[in-house]
């Protein structure tokens, strides 16, 4: 049996308004004039009272470095943003990850950067018309954002408690979708992780573990044919709008007549199929991540119709969870990593730690006064599970007396 993997979760910096000049120096640009934190009236806590936060902050990573720990979690994929902008260098969102790499290196806590060609949203709610959506999302979509992104992740791979699959350092790549894939290739990109990987040798002598982050397991397939290592998951389970293309003339799904709402066990019990053919194909890196909920209510317009608005997000889709559901969920990837025919040293990834914008948070919530733990501890239990196994295995002889 396969040793089982540490488990990771997605972590998404919220920061306050005014602590990164260069994002609100876009959300200007934009009309914005006030970029929310959207922790503040989520309804989550981080503990001891704490329901607004910033993440800048030593002691609220220090925190939430704590709440992870207790609850089995033993790394953070922190999301990162650098790239082109114009043909300018910039990086958004920088410090969380500085403070992050910091509190590490006082504990046994891991880290990984996912270098993201999305930035983060300045404009929110969200307008309910496809064609008002937020511009100036993307990094240019050029070689010099791709290795600029390896020049952000290379600045912590010498630190001590950066995650490393197999000995090398891990990185993950998100918000390359099949469209994004498309418009790289009429510029002469292609071969996405074999391009980072020769950045990576050449200007830093290290051979990362390069993982192409996807919204849905369909597009394992594009991505390792992209020269990445593993493709995995972010959220994973829910159909989204971008997650393949579609032909003009006979559109593969009629996504206006999806519903808003996706059921969690029906989406699931679907994908593990797939799963199941991806373990068909020996050496073929897939990861799937496992899945609080998506319910990005909280960036919507108020008064809007979902089921009249946009089939895009953030209106579409939603899927409402529940703990007993998640900890199904947890237990399907777990199988599935024991079943896998290589040797694990990937994380078994929760998304997401902290991602309350999209309802994905694992962190506990505010109900009526009383806090819910209730998803975290479902990991907890996971990871008591993993540590039973582990003992069991060690001290096989004795238990034979």
């Amino acid at each position: 049996m396969a040793e089982r993997p540490r488990i990771g979760a997605y972590f998404y910096p919220h920061v306050d308004p005014g602590a990164d000049p260069v994002r609100d120096a876009r959300a200007k640009k934009n009309g914005i004039l006030r970029v929310k934190n959207e922790t503040v009236g989520s309804g989550y806590t981080i503990g001891r009272g704490i329901t607004s936060w910033s993440d800048d902050d030593p002691s609220t990573i220090a925190r939430q470095v704590e709440l992870a720990t207790n609850y089995g979690i033993g790394a953070f994929f922190v999301d990162a943003y650098a790239g082109a902008d114009g043909g300018v260098p910039t990086v958004e969102l920088q410090k969380p990850l500085d403070t992050i790499a910091r509190v590490c290196n006082s504990s046994s806590f891991k880290f990984a950067t996912m270098c993201s060609i999305k930035r983060p949203p300045t404009i929110i709610p969200y307008s309910p018309d496809e064609n008002r959506q937020e511009p100036g999302r993307y990094f240019d979509l050029t070689t010099q954002t791709l290795e600029l992104m390896v020049d952000h992740a290379a600045k912590y791979w010498n630190n001590p408690n950066y995650l490393q699959v197999n000995g090398r350092p891990l990185v993950g790549i998100y918000g390359l979708t099949p469209k994004i894939i498309q418009e790289l290739s009429y510029k002469n990109i292609s071969n996405i992780g074999y391009f980072l990987s020769n950045i990576s040798q050449k200007k830093y002598r290290e051979n990362p573990f390069f993982v192409a982050v996807v919204q849905s397991p369909i597009l394992a397939y594009e991505f390792l044919q992209h020269g990445f290592e593993a493709t995995t998951t972010y959220a994973g389970l829910p159909d989204f709008y971008d997650s393949l293309i579609q032909s003009s003339s006979r559109p593969i799904i009629n996504w206006d007549n999806l519903p808003v709402f996706q059921n969690h066990q029906e989406q699931l019990a679907r994908q593990m199929l797939f799963w199941e053919s991806l373990l068909l194909r020996q050496g073929f890196r897939f990861y799937p991540s496992a899945v609080v909920g998506w319910d990005p209510i909280r960036r919507c317009e108020q008064g809007v119709d979902p089921e009249k608005a946009m089939p895009l997000y953030p209106y579409r889709p939603r899927m409402i969870s529940t703990p007993d559901v998640f900890f199904r969920m947890l237990l399907e990837v777990s199988s599935y990593y024991a079943r896998v025919p290589w040797s694990i040293d990937f994380p078994l990834m929760v998304a997401t730690f902290n991602d309350v914008g999209d309802g994905t948070a694992a962190l506990p919530r505010l109900i009526d006064g009383s806090v819910d733990s209730k998803n975290l501890e479902a990991i907890k239990r996971l990871k008591n599970m993993f540590d039973l196994e582990k003992y069991a295995r060690t001290h096989q002889g004795d238990l034979r007396k």
